[in-house]
């Protein structure tokens, strides 16, 4: 929960439904109106549908969706991280600190999935405050280069697709599932993962 946002689920569509009949009656109870249910579930979709008697269709049928800012497919149940826009924004940009940061800045990733991507723009950064390059001084030559290459690659990114559920077709919940973590650093940044394997 965050705000007046509930991320949940369950395993089946009546486990689900008594979920969103709890909820609702739940935040009754604190004075707010619990409302905007999507699911990747047609049926339990209708189901709730109907208890609001929701009469407006096209919310309910929307393929992708934005979940705590995190673009949701509704229909593949994957999450989607697609850099384009970024990608477009940049294009207009003049190569300066201010707008490496304001750039760096609009990643919207809680997850951690386009890490990889972010990291070389906050090296960037470090190395513009190394170089005592001001806000708005066009970048030199060899800080330069480094933009155009990260700008390149983001105009060949092509949008990542990340399954929602992490038990897809796994039955039942007596299955265990090993973590396994890893972490490096460098001199210039450092990070860790963990696996469900």
């Amino acid at each position: 929960t965050y705000v007046d946002d509930v991320v949940s689920g369950a395993g089946t569509v009546e486990e689900a439904f008594e979920l969103y009949t709890q909820a609702k009656e739940i935040f009754r109870k604190g004075g707010f109106n619990l409302r905007k249910f999507l699911s990747n579930c047609p049926l339990l979709q209708k189901k709730i549908d109907a208890a609001e008697q929701f009469l407006d269709s096209t919310e309910s049928e929307r393929v992708e969706v934005k979940v705590l800012g995190v673009t949701w497919n509704l229909l593949e149940d994957v999450f989607v991280f697609d850099l384009s826009e970024l990608s477009k924004r940049a294009e207009g940009l003049q190569p300066t600190k201010r707008n490496v940061v304001s750039l760096a800045g609009r990643f919207y990733d809680p997850l951690g999935i386009l890490s990889p991507v972010t990291v070389k723009f906050k090296i960037l950064f470090q190395r513009l405050c190394q170089a005592k390059v001001d806000w708005d001084d066009e970048l030199p030559s060899p800080l330069l280069r480094e933009w155009k290459s990260l700008l390149d690659d983001l105009r060949e990114a092509v949008p990542i697709s990340i399954p929602r559920s992490y038990s897809y077709g796994v039955e039942g919940t007596s299955h265990t599932y090993p973590l396994c973590g890893f972490c490096d650093a460098s001199i210039q940044a450092y990070a860790a993962v963990v696996y469900l394997v």
